[in-house]
């Protein structure tokens, strides 16, 4: 973990920040050619554009992906269109949450899809 990472998560809620850390190490391991961002407010991971973020909020990690489709998860709180082609899914993960196997894939594919700058609709819109 770098310095500004583990600054990023200094005094926040250990639950929600070891979550973190597992997107964190989900998104990093996506594939090749990621950039992390860390910022006072959150942490981003890029390829030519941006395909997730996540920050702690309280008790709870708030993780958005973007992808050029709409996706069901038990954790999504909501979707919508951020661009012609692309959809950002929010999710929140609680204090009895886990970060399963799903995220992960959909970190994979965003990375695929999106980080490029992908110039694909958004499916079912």
């Amino acid at each position: 973990m770098t310095d500004a990472v583990a600054e990023f998560l200094e005094g926040k809620d250990t639950h929600a920040s070891g979550l973190l850390r597992e997107v964190r190490k989900l998104a990093l391991h996506a594939g090749d050619d990621i950039s992390e961002r860390v910022s006072k407010s959150l942490i981003g991971w890029s390829g030519k554009r941006s395909f997730a973020t996540a920050y702690v909020k309280g008790k709870y990690l708030e993780l958005s992906i973007d992808l050029t489709r709409k996706v069901d998860h038990r954790r999504l709180r909501a979707a919508f269109a951020t661009t012609k082609t692309v959809t950002t899914h929010r999710f929140t993960f609680g204090p009895d949450h886990k970060v399963d196997a799903r995220i992960g894939a959909l970190l994979k594919e965003s990375l695929e899809t999106v980080a490029p700058g992908a110039r694909k609709s958004v499916a079912n819109s």
